[in-house]
Parts: structure tokens; C-alpha cells; sequence
């Protein structure tokens, strides 16, 4: 998911003209890339957000699959592990609805069809959204669709065909109440029913194939592992975890350049691993064997970040703009430094290390601060709120 403007959001995507209600002050539009999805490849998809209240809301990417999201966020296992009370969770979520467009195209005994987001193939980089007033934010998704079944002989088949698309956009955080209590920010946290989308579903079409096995450092098959495909421009089209064997694969794929990347979606440090394949005509089918090795826990860089809202304020309790923060955070082996500047609200998001983090605050007209800002572990957001001693 990338920032988008208005404009180039809507270029080349298909917009339906029914509006969605909103929730909260923030509007949802769904438009798709393509109407026709040939498997495996997915849908493409653009969310348009637009705040239609007079406050400033922050919205927290990147957005998870509503059905898997505590087993996929990178975060809860860190939570999960963490002792005593002082952990936070939370994220937005999307959940998919398919349907087809004719109920009785695949007669009795027919499936739901089902779609999940394709989570980010390399590691996750959490991060606040500032959506002023009026203003629009886009955000791309890539959606699994699986067609719905239907009873076939002794076994099911898929009914491909036309569907309607739409998608509920959700977002959830532990200490919500206390962040936006303490700092005074709208942190939004609701759900929003977006308009629908007809798509077609078509059956795959190609007959190559990409396989392999994800192994640690001394060898040992690797479970769970998350593996992502992609196109030749790192478009992600298919994903899947490892078997009990370390196995992955995907098949009826066209000829092309493919990218492969892996990781494990519990960890809080990055150990992506990459691989590109060339299928043809001569060389249909492709393997290898994935090395994953354990991440350099001495760069900073490599660990998971989490996204932490900064509000300072004078002793009068009035927002202060212009505040530079600059935060140091350390292992003693390992340093990390951050830097940000509060914006006409007194706010200002930065991704930090979860642990203690050094805070120092400067402005012109203003006693230079230092301060401390202890972010807890778990997914979600963390919220600080400091006053500066300034003079007229």
C-alpha cells in the first residue's frame, strides 16, 4: 500500500457511483484496477478514504485480513510473550465479501466464496496516516478471491463467473479510550461498509509452476513460513505458508519473470528472504531450496517499528506547532535515532523501537525539554502527552 492523491487513485480504476455511508466522519469507496480476475492473480483494489468531519483522524496501515488478523500480525507474538500488563493491540482490519452475482448459477449445495488480503510479502512497517478535513487518502490492497463451490459428482467445483465485491473496513485498539482521552486526537476506530463491485471470476489459464522448501541455518524445514509471489514488478499475485516439510508451491502460472519472497510472520526482526524465477516454454517448472538465516539484532533497522503519536502543548494547554522531537532509543549495542516535528495541532506520529526511548523537545521560544517515552510492546499504537514551558 502506497499514499495516493485523489486523482492519481482514480485514474484507470473503475468507480461505481453508489456512495457508502460513512462511519465516525470518514467516508469509503472500493474501485478495482480490472473487472475481470483471472486466477491466481488477484484483485486489485483501491480504498479512498475521505474525512467528512472537522477534526483531524488518523488512520494506522497497513490493513490486515479481518479472519487471520491475529494470527498474521506481526505484532501479537511479541505481545502474546510479553509479561505483565503493559502491552498494547490493535490495527485495522478488512473483511471481504463475495458473492455471485446469480445465487443459483452453482444450484444446491454451493460454498461461499471467500477473499483474504495478501499481506505485505517483505517485512511490515507500521505507520499513522494524517487525514485532515476534506482531504482523501488511498490506500491499494491485493485480495485473494476464491470462487465459490458447488456439488460436483462426489466431489465440488468452483463456479466461476460474476460476483459483486465489497468490503468492510475496520480498525481496533486496546487503549484506544486512553489515547485519544490523554492526547485529545481522533485515533479512528470503527467500521465502514464500502459500495459493491461486480467482478468476473475466470479460471486460471497458464501451466507453469514454482515450488520449493524454506529451511533454517542448520537445515531444518521451516513451518508457517510466509510465502508471497509476485510479478516481474513485485506486484504480489499469489500467497501461501510453508507445510510441516517447509514446502510451498504455485502452479498454473504464465510465462514470465516471478519473484518469490519469505518470512516469518511472527517475528519482530527482518530475515526476508528473496528469489526470482524465469518460467518459459522450455523451462516450465522452477524450485529452490530457501536459506532463512536469524537477522542481525545489532541493526536497529531490522526490528519491527511501532507507530507512536506525540501531542505537546503549552502550560496553558494550547497546541504547540513547530516542536522538533528528536529520540534517541538504545540496546547498548544497538542505536536508533528518530526524529519528527508537531504539526499546527500540536501532533506529530513517528515510528519507534518498542522499549524506552529518549525524548528531547526543542522550539524557538521554548525552555529545550528532555523527556522519556517508554513504548510498550504489542501491536496498535502507543500515545504521549508533554507540556513545554514557552514565553512570549
Amino acid at each position: 500500500m502506497v499514499r495516493l492523491s485523489l486523482l492519481p487513485a482514480l485514474i484507470g480504476y473503475l468507480m461505481l457511483s453508489a456512495q457508502p455511508a460513512g462511519a465516525q466522519g470518514l467516508n469509503l469507496s472500493l474501485s478495482v484496477k480490472s473487472q475481470t480476475i483471472v486466477a491466481p492473480n488477484v484483485i486489485q483494489a483501491v480504498l479512498q478514504f475521505r474525512n467528512t468531519s472537522q477534526k483531524t483522524i488518523w488512520l494506522y496501515r497497513p490493513i490486515k485480513n479481518a479472519s487471520m488478523a491475529q494470527s498474521s500480525n506481526p505484532f501479537e507474538a511479541a505481545a502474546a510473550n510479553a509479561t505483565g500488563p503493559n502491552t498494547t493491540s490493535g490495527g485495522s482490519t478488512l473483511e471481504v465479501h463475495l458473492a455471485p452475482a446469480n445465487p443459483k448459477a452453482g444450484g444446491n449445495g454451493e460454498l461461499d466464496a471467500r477473499g483474504s488480503v495478501i499481506l505485505t510479502p517483505g517485512f511490515p512497517h507500521p505507520e499513522l496516516i494524517r487525514l485532515v478535513p476534506g482531504r482523501e487518502y488511498g490506500a491499494r490492497v491485493g485480495i485473494l478471491a476464491a470462487p465459490a463451490k458447488a456439488k460436483s459428482g462426489n466431489g465440488r467445483r468452483a463456479v466461476w463467473g460474476r460476483y459483486r465485491f465489497s468490503v468492510t473496513y475496520a480498525a481496533h485498539y486496546s487503549n484506544q479510550d486512553d489515547v485519544e482521552r490523554e492526547l485529545g486526537v481522533n485515533l479512528w476506530h470503527e467500521q465502514l461498509r464500502s459500495n459493491s463491485v461486480t467482478l468476473d471470476l475466470e479460471p486460471p489459464a497458464g501451466h507453469g509452476s514454482i515450488g520449493g522448501t524454506v529451511v533454517g541455518s542448520g537445515g531444518e524445514p521451516l513451518a508457517d513460513i510466509l510465502a508471497t509471489l509476485s510479478d516481474a514488478d513485485e506486484n504480489p499475485l499469489n500467497q501461501t505458508r510453508t507445510d510441516l516439510q517447509g514446502r510451498f508451491s504455485f502452479t498454473r502460472l504464465g510465462w514470465g519473470r516471478y519473484w518469490v519472497a519469505v518470512r516469518q510472520p511472527g517475528s519482530t526482526q527482518d530475515a526476508t528472504v528473496y528469489r526470482h524465477f524465469d518460467l518459459s516454454g522450455g523451462s516450465p517448472q522452477a524450485s529452490a531450496r530457501l536459506m532463512m538465516l536469524p537477522a542481525d539484532s545489532d541493526k536497529s533497522s531490522l526490528l519491527l517499528h511501532k507507530p507512536v503519536l506525540f501531542r505537546v502543548v503549552d502550560a496553558s494547554g494550547h497546541p504547540l506547532a513547530g516542536v522538533k522531537l528528536v529520540i534517541v532509543w538504545s540496546t547498548g549495542t544497538a542505536i536508533a535515532n528518530f526524529k519528527g516535528e508537531t504539526d499546527q495541532e500540536g501532533s506529530a506520529a513517528i515510528n519507534l523501537i518498542p522499549g524506552r526511548n529518549f525524548v528531547t523537545l526543542s522550539r524557538r521560544k521554548c525552555t529545550r525539554e528532555d523527556r522519556r517515552a517508554d513504548v510498550e510492546p504489542g501491536s496498535g499504537v502507543n500515545g504521549f502527552k508533554y507540556t513545554l514551558n514557552c514565553w512570549q
